[in-house]
């Protein structure tokens, strides 16, 4: 998360005021650090909703080839990519 607070601290040099927006943006983006990574996944779904509507053709062929996270459904989320050769997608 320090990638998150590096700007905030070059952007201001009030330590003080840089912690209180890094803490305001973690309590907007909260969902997306979950174990559950149910964050993630909700913006997966609405990623995979305006595809199919501005690229019908992309989201087919995705779909097509498997990749799950159309469906909002990434195994990348969770470190497992059935798409790489040689990663197991059940590890």
């Amino acid at each position: 998360m320090s990638d998150l607070a590096l700007p905030f601290l070059l952007l201001f040099e009030d330590d003080s005021l840089a912690f209180w927006c890094f803490e305001k943006l973690m309590r907007k983006v909260r969902l997306n650090f979950e174990v559950s990574s149910k964050g993630i996944l909700a913006k997966l779904d609405k990623l995979a909703r305006i595809l199919k509507v501005v690229d019908p053709e992309l989201h087919e062929k995705l779909e097509q080839v498997g990749r799950a996270c159309v469906k909002g459904r990434d195994p990348c989320v969770k470190g497992r990519d059935p798409c790489v050769k040689g990663r197991d997608p059940n590890a």
